[in-house]
């Protein structure tokens, strides 16, 4: 800018004659160029469950608002006389899943109303390191408590927060269980099942119980998780003869005999076939009759079995 001034007239002196000059005399005044600077820090790095803040600051206290655009879209104002002001952004949220990351600000524009800056300095950027808070999700089996043998064990797995926090972003889980059984919790889901068929056998009294426990996790996302605790309790179904009542009479072991030949001369020894309807694991051993014993091995269902020969002699005497 520039000031002028002239002189509007002059007295005294007894000057014969005093004539002021109309001239003006002007001076420029130059701007000294006092540079604005405002910038933005952080106030710490947080976890995912708190509020991540920074602080907006101007280099000088100024004599009216100042309103400072971040590189969000959002705006903040100091008021005038001071010289910062705090901004904070949303909570990223507590959950169950490996999602650490950062926010980073920085201002790109401040203004007063009124006015232009001589010289408008704005600072770098700024940056909130955000870290995942470790919440643990229970993977646990549960089994069908009792089956008749050769029924169906439901095996269900269930994974849990005991914050309640969702568990509803991950993709297909296969969990792995002791006899080989896998279970699928489907994507997004907290639970799945499967099933096992219970052994059965011929036998009384002789079904021990189905024990299981899960034995190990897959999936693309099985370690997209802070924590997931494996709950490797076994778990036991009994398993219960079938009741052997019309309708469900258990499992038939049929024993028989049977002749070789029709008939042979008193001379020859008559042999007979004993036959069991199923192989067993075990040696069978079969009492006839004449007290005679007979064993059908394991793993066959039949053994021959000689009965001593009449004998030849000189009498009428066939018979069976």
């Amino acid at each position: 800018s520039t000031v002028s001034v002239t002189i509007e007239n002059a007295t005294g002196g007894n000057f014969e004659q005093l004539t002021p000059n109309p001239t003006p005399a002007s001076t420029v005044i130059n701007d000294s160029i006092d540079t604005v600077t405002v910038s933005i820090v952080s106030n710490g790095n947080v976890t995912e469950d708190q509020q991540p803040s920074f602080t907006v600051k101007v280099s000088q206290a100024l004599d009216r608002p100042l309103t400072v655009t971040l590189s969000n879209g959002d705006t903040v104002t100091i008021e005038a006389g001071k010289t910062e002001v705090e901004y904070k952004t949303s909570v990223q949220g507590d959950d169950v899943y490996l999602d650490a990351g950062s926010i980073t600000l920085s201002v790109t524009d401040a203004t007063v109303p009124g006015a232009t800056f001589e010289k408008l300095a704005l600072g770098g950027p700024a940056t909130v390191e955000i870290s995942d808070t470790i919440s643990e999700v229970v993977a646990k089996l549960t089994a069908t408590p009792s089956v008749t043998e050769g029924g169906e064990i439901t095996y269900t797995i269930t994974l849990t927060n005991k914050d309640g926090l969702p568990i509803n972003n991950h993709s297909e889980l296969y969990f792995k269980l002791t006899d080989g059984t896998t279970v699928v919790v489907a994507a997004n889901s907290t639970t799945g099942s499967a099933t096992a068929t219970a052994p059965d056998n011929v036998y009384v009294g002789t079904n021990a119980p189905v024990v299981n426990a899960i034995d190990a996790v897959s999936g693309a996302d099985a370690w997209k998780f802070e924590n997931l605790n494996l709950d490797k309790t076994p778990v036991s179904t009994e398993v219960t003869d079938e009741p052997g009542t019309p309708g469900s009479e258990g499992d038939l072991v049929k024993v028989t005999i049977t002749a070789d030949q029709t008939s042979v001369a008193e001379n020859v020894k008559p042999t007979f076939t004993v036959h069991i309807n199923t192989a067993l694991a075990h040696d069978l051993v079969v009492t006839l009759s004449n007290n005679a014993q007979v064993t059908i091995k394991a793993g066959e269902t039949s053994a021959p079995y000689t009965h001593d020969a009449q004998g030849d002699d000189v009498y009428q005497d066939a018979g069976e």
